[in-house]
């Protein structure tokens, strides 16, 4: 894609005309061209375009994740995997907790069990609080 294409799928898809993204319309368009992302993925892709945490894709961010940039670091990785689990809320509850531990396989052999992870959550955490 050249320089004019970008800009036009990106105006296609700002429909408020504010000159940015927000994350339902770059959910649009990231669902346009892979419909089978989960909201998580969703998530995790928006924090790598939103480089600057804004809330909103300008366009020289847009382009940055076209053609790439550089990895993000790890406590930034780490901050889009916790985003990713949290669901829409971004807090954790005992359930996304246990979804995050699993995926990241800290549960089972002779690591945390389900039960260590709950007692976890639940020292941290107020009844019906998340992280």
């Amino acid at each position: 894609y050249g320089p004019e294409d970008l800009k036009a799928g990106f105006e296609a898809y700002d429909r408020n005309g504010d000159g940015f993204l927000d994350f339902a319309e770059m959910r649009g368009l990231l669902l346009r061209g892979q419909s089978t992302l989960t909201e998580k993925q969703l998530r995790v892709l928006w924090q790598c375009v939103d480089e600057d945490n804004s809330g909103r894709v300008e366009f020289d961010e847009f382009v940055d994740f076209i053609y790439g940039k550089p990895v993000k670091k790890h406590k930034d990785r780490w901050q889009d995997t916790f985003l990713a689990f949290s669901g829409k809320d971004d807090q954790l509850n005992l359930s996304e907790l246990l979804d995050l531990c699993r995926a990241c396989r800290l549960v089972g052999d002779d690591l945390l069990s389900e039960a260590d992870v709950e007692d976890i959550f639940n020292h941290l955490c107020e009844p019906d609080e998340s992280l």
